[in-house]
């Protein structure tokens, strides 16, 4: 099938997003970014071994009053201290909506926090009994009354009408739970007179359903891929409800003795308080997004809620002599009217549904380049500016490439539009393959594309363009006239704040940075520098420029293989041997600098290659092999680096002839590649590996001298071997943090 075919640019088109698709992918993400953070998980083992452990303590000093006191009245007040100091910390750090939500669990936090060390006041301080009610419990339910504004506040993306709907379902949700509430709550303490006790006791089973109407009422809006954080307090709180219930029910009962196993309710709550201001401190959280309801979900609970409250009214009403037939013909009439509720909202919704899908399809129409099935310049340049602002707005960071398609006119020009067709389909594909799942790719008009890169620095956006370049750089592209075409690409990139403040600028260096790069001869990658002038030599290059690049390229392969430096290291190392040597100026600067890019090619490979714990299969070795012939082809395409990229074709064959990728004596090589051979093979051996622990000096010493003559030039191992000894090379320092951290974070 030709790559031009309908059906195949189809299936691309089919990879296009709507503005909420990409949203809703934001938010998957981000919440498997948290399912799979290792702090997080942790901490929540954390949180259950000490919820665990309190209740068994809690079991084993039920029966020791001093004990019971202490765990209830100070061990308690560990989780509840901790959570009000995350959520201080996660207010002081949130933005926007999710400030004003943290603000308030904060207060809210630090009045339940204040209630229990006065609780605990009484005991200790005052050596008395606490009161009912006291100071304690006015801090407690005014604690209560923040929740249900906390609530809105974490999920708040629905609409006023979105919201009243959903209060309204709640309510007749909390209906079912007020009057079963009544008749077992609060009806007994009223049987007693009203008084300041009563109150209190009754003010308590009330904020639980006020708390329960209002998580029920923002679950049945219809939220979907709610943050981490907010689900968690969302549990929280429906855990505290529910743990108040039964101290009123107890208390009713004249049962409820402090420090007791209800206290487990508590901590849990505690506990899943911090887990959630954990979640947002480490991870970035959008907002919950609203779906268009595919059913009814407050359908069921709401049919509950009628009948039970229907059940009670009819229970009353019998007591009050009203007859049974009455009572059953107003049961059918409200049931019957449930029902033809339920046929309407149906009917509705399946108009709704197909209007969402037709106006999807609108959409994505809107925002589709016909023939690449990518997004067009139009959705593009209204993304880069959203993500702009959304990167000032946070302090983030983003960046922009710009690629163009090498002399795609000679294609047009040689084997007619048609297949220029193909190569622009095939072309996207490609460059879809080298992306994140977060990145924007678009046709920016002609040969161009453009890419929007969210969160990415300049070395995330190096490998990114790297990993595009060689992908539309891969086999051959089969056109319509049947011709098979290599295909290349020039890319420019520049990143804000880095080198732009605002969008406008940000888009001129990248147009820049591209020309640049089709100035050096095309298929390469330019990074923008807002403080870097571009000049050429005599030959028209600009080395300097591509230097920056390289190296960045070679960092960012050193940081994925570890902590632990590794070309920057060897590039020392050949210098001092070169000196040693009385290598010339020129040879000493190509050792050097052969040194420091050796390893670019592994940028090609992929993490589960090259990090991986335990020995390589025949598959993974043949991609191994492959890394120095891909890194002298990266440094071919940059003028000035020929001879480099010749000695780091070299620097796995073998002095024996048995090395790769070409199996030639490593003898018959120049002198720069076999030093570079050696510095290479004592730097692996005295580094961590993920397949191995790094060797002692004296290990690597020895392993190093059995190489001698046959993997290794003996005259350069001795050389080296008397330098070591003189502690002039060998050494291994830790690589920059950041570019650790980072590294990590993207892969």
């Amino acid at each position: 099938m030709a790559i031009g075919d309908p059906s195949e640019r189809n299936r691309e088109r089919a990879r296009v997003q709507t503005s909420q698709d990409r949203e809703v992918a934001r938010l998957i993400a981000a919440r498997a970014a948290v399912l799979a953070d290792p702090v997080v998980r942790g901490a929540a083992a954390l949180g259950l071994v000490w919820v665990l452990a309190y209740a068994a303590a809690t079991g084993l000093v039920e029966d020791h009053a001093a004990a019971r006191q202490v765990l209830g009245d100070l061990v308690y007040l560990v989780p509840v201290a901790v959570a009000t100091g995350l959520a201080a910390v996660a207010a002081r750090r949130a933005s926007g909506r999710r400030r004003r939500l943290w603000r308030l669990l904060l207060v809210s936090n630090a009045l339940w926090l204040l209630g229990d060390l006065t609780w605990a006041a009484y005991p200790y301080l005052l050596h008395a009994e606490a009161p009912f009610p006291s100071v304690a419990d006015g801090l407690y339910l005014a604690s209560y009354a923040l929740v249900p504004a906390a609530v809105l506040f974490g999920f708040g993306a629905a609409s006023r009408q979105r919201r009243a709907r959903g209060l309204l379902d709640g309510a007749v949700v909390g209906l079912a739970i007020g009057a079963l509430g009544w008749h077992l709550l609060i009806a007994p303490q009223l049987s007693y007179g009203m008084s300041w006790a009563t109150a209190t006791g009754i003010a308590y089973p009330l904020f639980g359903v006020v708390i329960l109407i209002t998580l029920i009422s923002a679950g049945l809006a219809g939220h979907r891929q709610v943050a981490p954080s907010v689900w968690l307090l969302g549990i929280a709180f429906a855990v505290s409800a529910a743990t108040d219930a039964g101290y009123t029910w107890l208390s009713v009962l004249h049962e409820y003795v402090p420090g007791t196993w209800l206290n487990v309710g508590w901590q849990a709550e505690a506990v899943v308080l911090c887990l959630a201001a954990l979640c947002a401190l480490r991870h970035e959280e959008g907002d919950a997004q609203v779906v268009l309801l595919s059913r009814d979900l407050a359908l069921a609970p709401a049919l509950i809620a009628v009948l039970v409250a229907v059940s009670f009214a009819g229970a009353q009403a019998q007591q009050a002599g009203v007859a049974a037939l009455t009572l059953l013909a107003a049961g059918v009439a409200v049931l019957t009217l449930a029902a033809r509720s339920v046929l309407s909202v149906a009917d509705s919704r399946a108009v709704a549904l197909r209007l969402d899908a037709a106006l999807r399809e609108q959409e994505r129409l809107a925002v589709t380049d016909g023939l690449t099935g990518l997004y067009n310049r139009r959705f593009f340049e209204e993304v880069l500016r959203l993500e702009a602002d959304r990167a000032t707005r946070e302090g983030g960071q983003l960046a922009l490439l710009v690629v163009d398609l090498d002399h795609f006119k000679r294609v047009n020009d040689a084997h007619g539009h048609q297949s220029g067709d193909d190569v622009l389909a095939e072309a996207a594909a490609r460059l879809q393959r080298g992306l994140r799942d977060c990145d924007v790719l678009a046709r920016y008009g002609g040969e161009e594309f453009v890419i929007i890169l969210p969160g990415a620095d300049a070395e995330t956006a190096l490998e990114v363009a790297e990993r595009c370049r060689l992908s539309l750089g891969g086999a051959p592209v089969r056109v319509h006239s049947g011709a098979r075409l290599h295909l290349t690409g020039s890319f420019g990139a520049a990143c804000l704040p880095g080198d732009a403040q605002d969008v406008d600028t940000l888009v001129r260096l990248a147009d820049r940075a591209l020309y640049v790069a089709k100035e050096q001869g095309r298929d390469r990658v330019v990074l923008a520098d807002s403080t870097e002038t571009y000049t050429t030599d005599k030959t028209g290059a600009t080395p300097l420029a591509g230097s920056a690049a390289l190296e960045r390229l070679a960092d960012i392969v050193d940081a994925r293989l570890g902590t632990s430096e590794h070309s920057a290291a060897m590039t020392r190392w050949v210098g001092v041997l070169a000196d040693a040597a009385g290598w010339n100026a020129d040879t000493r600067q190509r050792a050097v600098t052969a040194a420091r890019l050796h390893d670019i090619g592994k940028i090609t490979l992929p993490d589960a290659v090259l990090t991986k714990p335990g020995p390589l299969d025949e598959a993974e070795w043949a991609l191994m092999r492959c890394h120095p012939d891909e890194g002298a082809r990266l440094l071919a395409a940059t003028p000035g680096f020929e001879q480099i990229a010749e000695i780091v074709r070299g620097h796995h064959e073998r002095w024996d002839g048995t090395g790769y990728p070409q199996g030639i004596p490593s003898s018959e090589l120049a002198d720069e590649t076999r030093l570079v051979s050696v510095c290479d093979t004592w730097a692996a051996m005295r580094a961590d590996r993920p397949y191995a622990p790094a060797r002692t000096v004296a290990d690597a010493r020895a392993e190093l001298n059995a190489a001698r003559g046959t993997q290794l030039d003996p005259v350069l191992v001795d050389l080296f071997l008397d330098l070591q000894e003189a502690n002039l090379v060998g050494r291994l320092d830790p690589t920059t943090p950041q570019l650790t951290t980072v590294m990590s974070a993207d892969h």
